[in-house]
């Protein structure tokens, strides 16, 4: 993965995939869980321009941020730096 390098400020983000979570007694639908309005990934490449984030960060962003892409028939997601909204 480290030969793809984004452009400028776009940062690549391989999402996290959602899985059910138990709460207390309640398991929460997968319908559920994708329907949130943000989501988590882990940053796999970062333009020259980029400030904050780093490789190997994992990041949160709202769901449908960017744009989805394939590589090697693996989804990513390529975004502007600014729109992620915090780094954990």
């Amino acid at each position: 993965m480290n030969k793809y390098t984004p452009i400028f400020d776009r940062v690549l983000i391989k999402e996290e995939p959602v899985t059910e979570t138990m709460k207390g007694n309640i398991i929460i639908p997968q319908s559920v869980l994708e329907s949130e309005p943000i989501t988590f990934g882990k940053v796999i490449g970062k333009g020259e321009r980029t400030e904050v984030v780093n490789v190997d960060d994992r990041v949160m962003y709202p769901r449908g941020a960017g744009i989805e892409i394939l590589i090697k028939e693996e989804s990513f997601r390529l975004m502007q730096e600014r729109e992620i909204l915090m780094i954990d």
